[in-house]
């Protein structure tokens, strides 16, 4: 199944904006879910500074919106996304052992924050 990325426009915003309501007011958490291979995109945005770049707007717009935290979760053997978080700001603050099962095996998640 193909997948398009195309530039937010004003008639996604809406309903973007009433997901976060909902996950922020409920408390609940976006499961960990696994998106189709991006093998034919990958080469063509690895090391080109991307990834950086939208982490960087997306905490500048939340301290914007008065955001106080932001925090997630990473797998522990995804180590260059634990580097790029860090880069970014991002501390390690705990690990949840065996809190994420893929392909059957139980994996450990890395809690990770910033704080503005």
């Amino acid at each position: 199944m193909p997948v398009d990325i195309v530039p937010i426009e004003e008639s996604h915003i809406d309903g973007f904006h009433r997901t976060l309501d909902f996950v922020a007011r409920e408390r609940r958490y976006l499961a960990f879910l696994e998106g189709p291979p991006l093998v034919s995109t990958r080469a063509f945005v690895l090391d080109q500074g991307i990834g950086t770049d939208l982490i960087r707007q997306s905490l500048a717009a939340a301290r914007g919106f008065g955001f106080h935290r932001v925090e997630l979760t990473v797998r522990e053997n995804n180590t260059n996304a634990i580097e790029l978080y860090k880069k970014v700001g991002f501390e390690t603050e705990g690990m949840q052992r065996g809190a994420t099962q893929v392909d059957g095996v139980y994996e450990n998640l890395i809690l990770m924050a910033v704080l503005f």
